[in-house]
């Protein structure tokens, strides 16, 4: 017979997981907004860069933009327009 294995706790069990899961793990907690809040218009765009990143396989790009994008929100920047007043 085939085992079940508990993906929730073999995560729990990997010690660091991938350089790609630690940033998206920061980022959910430097973007704590609830899902129905609209996200400023620099920061969806952030994403859908960082989305493309992933769609075209650049693992190491999509971890630099999601980097760049919690540096700005550390910053404070989640409270202002963006860079160019979007």
């Amino acid at each position: 017979m085939a085992r079940v294995i508990d993906l929730g706790a073999w995560r729990e069990g990997r010690a660091e997981g991938t350089p790609l899961e630690r940033a998206v793990a920061r980022l959910g907690r430097a973007l704590p907004m609830e899902r129905r809040e609209r996200v400023p218009a620099w920061v969806a765009t952030e994403l859908l860069a960082i989305h493309g990143c992933l769609s075209l396989g650049s693992e190491e790009e999509a971890v630099r933009r999601i980097d760049g994008l919690i540096a700005r929100l550390e910053r404070g920047e989640h409270l202002a327009a963006g860079r160019n007043g979007q």
